[in-house]
């Protein structure tokens, strides 16, 4: 048990460290949106919702690692997101511009998104496991919260305001202590991370769409424009 305990205080602090070096300051300082999208009308589509096929990289007794992918497996555009959940940019995107693109493009078939967690600080940490705990059919459900609730959690405090989401959401605090004590789960995103700073991720959110590479907040004719131009 205290060698759990230990290994874990241990992870914590090298996440701590390594969002100041790396991920505070990139979500900072990157681009900014003037909250304006103009999402053009779906024509009527009768085709299958390609939104409700998820999957993650790799299922381990019900906890979901490695990517988190939505959309069609044959879908002729690739987008992959390198996202905190801690960081506002990567909220504004959630909320103001992904449901927009999501119902064009990845609903449609079009866009397979990949979705890798880019860790920032041990609050990032928490929620990112809890997204993954409940497996990869409801992962993007749950994100969607913890970003429209963000302003809720994102404080010195962290742990009270998360427990209490996720008792709204139906986790209970053993199955939410069971989670955070995953150290394989821990592990796995502390490798997501690294790997995303190896392709060159300096700030969130991070998009990768075929040979292009956009850091910071995406107006959502900006993204539609990056998908067009890969088709």
């Amino acid at each position: 048990m205290t060698h759990k305990k230990t290994y874990k205080n241990t992870l914590l602090t090298t996440i701590a460290a390594t969002a100041m070096l790396f991920g505070l300051a990139a979500c900072d300082s990157s681009e900014t949106s003037d909250g304006t999208n103009t999402a053009a009308v779906v024509e009527d589509y009768t085709g299958p919702d390609y939104t409700q096929v998820i999957s993650a990289e790799e299922v381990r007794d019900g906890v979901a690692f490695g990517d988190l992918i939505m959309g069609n497996p044959d879908a002729p555009v690739t987008m992959i997101e390198y996202a905190s959940l801690t960081c506002g940019h990567c909220a504004n995107f959630h909320m103001q511009v992904f449901p927009d693109f999501k119902e064009q493009y990845i609903k449609t078939g079009k866009v397979r998104l990949i979705y890798r967690n880019y860790t920032r600080d041990p609050a990032d940490l928490a929620v990112g496991m809890l997204t993954r705990c409940v497996g990869p059919d409801q992962a993007f459900d749950l994100m969607a919260i913890f970003y429209e609730r963000q302003r809720q959690w994102v404080v010195q405090d962290a742990k009270p305001e998360i427990a209490a989401i996720a008792r709204r959401v139906g986790i209970n605090r053993a199955d939410m202590d069971a989670c955070l004590a995953n150290t394989d789960l821990q592990r796995n995103l502390v490798e997501m991370l690294r790997a995303g700073q190896t392709e060159g991720v300096t700030g969130t959110p991070t998009f990768f769409i075929g040979n292009e590479r956009h850091v910071g907040e995406i107006e959502f004719d900006t993204l539609a424009a990056l998908v067009e131009d890969n088709m």
